[in-house]
């Protein structure tokens, strides 16, 4: 079995794929985790994605998880979506502030009310798409500590899960014997500074019977609201400068890799290995490919009683893969406000997706150097083909 990860050169936003092989050359599993760009607004994206299609007509994407509903992390995923080869698609749990939070923040980044983000929310909001939705609820003291029994991700599924849920597939390995991926969501919470939106009764006006968004309604008054104003409706309510205050990560990796030797590992980069001092490592134990991937994730944010990343760690310590965690995705394309020590106890390699350009000033330079600090080598993936990075395993 071989599993190739890549981390796509796609600018100002994110796009990461893990294929899986099995020893024919077959195809047999892909997960793809962020499908958007805010370089070159969607035509990059766009582009690339038809790119990597078309590389192999007969490629299924079992799953995709989506971090948060900004442009610059969904404005693909109507192109992959109608493409008719997504099989499931994982993404937060959709309840009247993020679904408000998300037309909101889409419309003033892009002036404009036709910006792809927004039009996979409302295609999706219609049921437009032929894939199962699995929305992952918000995490709390509650339900981040009893996240059930693990769910095989091929089977038929609920359409909402609690953060932290287990969800597992089986490969073989050159051996004959079988090994357990895991991939585990946490949904951390979008915080509104006035409290609950949908007892709001200025949003009154944008709900159905049943209490959810339409969104036809939620479209018309921000026509009639204009941009300026939704710009302070949205710092009333959301903040003015810190927008990103929900992010669900993704914690991608083996069961138990002390159980399997990985026998070949591969950085397609001029970093060296995060394990040894070679590019290239030889067949050993311990050379662990697990990955937090984590959008734009605020880990120093508070929820109820302990930090986003706290509870993070609390809950992959209990199933003994927090110390497995040796790539990370940094948060928030390497944004100051997204740093947290926590995150890279483990990890050697810590990626970055930012456009060349960008106005954000991401990475932050300070950023760059505290990761640096604690172990963790930063690498920049841009809109530049030659920043596109692999990571190969064989099992």
């Amino acid at each position: 079995m071989k599993l190739t990860r890549v981390i796509h050169p796609v600018g100002q936003g994110g796009f990461y794929t893990e294929t899986f092989v099995d020893d024919n050359g077959k195809e047999v599993f892909n997960a793809i985790y962020d499908c958007g760009s805010e370089t070159q607004k969607p035509t990059l994206i766009k582009k690339y994605l038809k790119d990597w299609i078309n590389r192999n007509p007969q490629r299924i994407i079992n799953a995709v998880f989506i971090s948060h509903l900004h442009e610059d992390h969904i404005n693909g995923l109507d192109e992959l979506l109608s493409t008719g080869r997504v099989n499931c698609l994982f993404l937060p749990q959709l309840t009247s502030k993020v679904i408000i939070e998300a037309y909101l923040y889409n419309y003033y980044k892009t002036g404009s009310l036709d910006n792809e983000g927004n039009l996979f929310i409302s295609k999706a909001l219609r049921n437009e798409y032929q894939v199962r939705f699995v929305q992952i609820n918000e995490m709390d003291g509650d339900n981040n500590n009893n996240p059930g029994d693990p769910i095989h991700i091929n089977e038929a599924i609920r359409n909402s899960y609690p953060s932290g849920s287990v969800f597992y597939n089986n490969f073989v390995d050159y051996h004959g014997n079988m090994f357990r991926w895991l991939y585990i969501p946490f949904n951390s919470p979008l915080q509104s500074k006035k409290g609950e939106i949908k007892n709001d009764t200025f949003f009154s006006s944008v709900k159905n019977p049943d209490g959810q968004v339409n969104p036809q309604k939620l479209m018309e008054l921000i026509v009639t609201e204009g941009i300026e104003k939704c710009k302070s409706i949205y710092a009333e309510y959301f903040g003015k400068t810190r927008h990103n205050t929900y992010s669900m990560t993704l914690f991608s990796g083996i069961e138990n890799h002390n159980s399997i030797i990985v026998d070949y590992y591969a950085r397609y980069t001029r970093y060296k290995c995060c394990c040894c001092d070679r590019k290239y490592c030889p067949p050993k134990r311990g050379c662990s490919p697990n990955f937090l991937y984590t959008g734009d994730f605020e880990p120093n944010r508070n929820n109820l009683r302990k930090s986003y990343v706290e509870l993070t760690k609390e809950c992959l310590d209990r199933l003994n893969l927090w110390d497995t965690i040796r790539r990370i995705q940094v948060p928030h394309h390497g944004s100051r406000n997204n740093f947290n020590s926590t995150l890279y106890e483990y990890a050697r390699t810590g990626y970055i997706s930012a456009g060349s350009k960008n106005v954000h000033g991401h990475p932050n330079a300070d950023t760059l150097v505290n990761i640096q600090n604690d172990g963790c080598v930063p690498v920049v993936v841009n809109e530049d083909p030659k920043s596109i990075q692999k990571e190969v395993y064989l099992f």
